[in-house]
C-alpha cells in the first residue's frame, strides 16, 4: 500500500506569487468606482504634503506625484499630458493631470475637452526601477 508522502518529504511550500502579504487588501480588485472614490479621498494628503516640498509646483510634478502615490496604493494612476487646443498665453500651452479609470483627479473632468493628450504616462512608468547605469531613477522612457 503506498502512502502519500509527508510534508518533509515534498520540501518547502511553493512561494506566493502574490506581492502582498496573505489575505492582505488589494486595491486593484476594487470596482472602477471604488477606486475613483479612493484616489478622490487621497488627492487633498498627496497635494498637501507636495505643496509643503514644492511650494510653487506647477501642474506636472503635482499630476507626477499624486499619480505615483496612486500607484503605490496600488491604484492604476495616468498622468496626462496635453496641449492645449486654443492658446492666448503662451504659459497655458501645456498642461497635466492624473486620471484613475479615466477620471480625472486633480482638475476640473472638463479639462479633456480644451486639451489634446500627447502622452500618458501609466502606473507600470512610475514604479521603482533600478535605474540603468547613467540614467535618473524614475519615469521609464
Amino acid at each position: 500500500m503506498d502512502l502519500p508522502p509527508s510534508r518533509l518529504e515534498q520540501g518547502p511550500p511553493a512561494p506566493r506569487r502574490s506581492p502582498a502579504a496573505p489575505g492582505a487588501w488589494r486595491p486593484r480588485e476594487l470596482h472602477p468606482d471604488a477606486g475613483v472614490l479612493l484616489a478622490r479621498r487621497q488627492v487633498f494628503w498627496s497635494q498637501a504634503v507636495l505643496r509643503v516640498l514644492l511650494p510653487r509646483a506647477d501642474c506636472l510634478p503635482r499630476s507626477l506625484a499624486l499619480a505615483r502615490y496612486l500607484t503605490a496604493l496600488g491604484l492604476p494612476a495616468e498622468v496626462c499630458v496635453a496641449r492645449a487646443l486654443t492658446s492666448t498665453f503662451e504659459k497655458d500651452t501645456f498642461h497635466a493631470w492624473t486620471e484613475v479609470h479615466g477620471v480625472v483627479l486633480n482638475d476640473n473632468q472638463d479639462v479633456t475637452v480644451g486639451y489634446r493628450v500627447l502622452q500618458r504616462i501609466g502606473s507600470a512608468q512610475l514604479t521603482d526601477t533600478p535605474a540603468a547605469p547613467g540614467r535618473r531613477r524614475g519615469l521609464a522612457p
